[in-house]
């Protein structure tokens, strides 16, 4: 039997979440009904103050 673990990373510094920004747009701008609509320059600004967190998953 083979086990597998997933580790999940909170980005929330702009360094290292600044590539991201365009696939957490796209990714939210899928479900507006849910989540709502939100400008793209609010994903960078959101981004720039560490108000936005990111969910990926990290390197073993």
């Amino acid at each position: 039997m083979q086990e597998s673990y997933t580790n999940i990373a909170i980005l929330t510094e702009a360094k290292d979440i600044g590539s991201l920004v365009d696939v957490v747009k796209a990714a939210a701008d899928s479900d507006k009904t849910s989540l709502g609509f939100l400008p793209a320059s609010v994903y960078q600004e959101y981004a720039k103050k560490g108000n936005l967190f990111v969910a990926v998953i990290a390197n073993k």
